[in-house]
């Protein structure tokens, strides 16, 4: 029985106690749990990086993906609204860049209200570069 179960409570433990710090443990274990599940998600890499379109304005956009994806060195801030694909974006930015791409996918969420205003008036730049 105690190689099945996650814990075990000893006859003679059964007082308030034990059973506290037992399930005190076992929450903590699930959060930790949940969060290298979480974890492991945002690290996945993801099932395409192929941006799909035709028109002139993805194109644009590809070429601004590929231009900060040859300057592997330069730190790249990508905007946009909520589902705009920002995320595709920067996977895309990571698989084509050598320097990159060898290294873990690192997704920082921030809002736009965070920085100084200057970088928050170009809220529909596509991509930027940060010097």
């Amino acid at each position: 029985m105690e190689s099945e179960a996650l814990n075990y409570l000893d006859k003679r433990e059964f007082s308030p106690g034990p059973i506290a710090k037992t399930v005190e443990a076992l929450a903590h274990q699930g959060t930790l749990q949940r969060r290298v599940a979480e974890l492991e998600q945002q690290l996945a890499p993801p099932e395409s990086t192929e941006i799909i379109g035709a028109s002139d304005a993805i194109r644009e956009v590809r070429s601004h993906l590929h231009r900060a994806a040859g300057d592997g060195r330069a730190p790249v801030l990508i905007t946009g609204e909520p589902g705009s694909g920002r995320t595709l974006a920067a996977h895309y930015i990571h698989h084509l860049s050598h320097t990159r791409s060898g290294g873990p996918f690192v997704s920082a969420p921030f809002t736009v209200s965070q920085f100084p205003s200057p970088i928050s008036r170009g809220r529909n730049t596509v991509v930027r570069w940060v010097s």
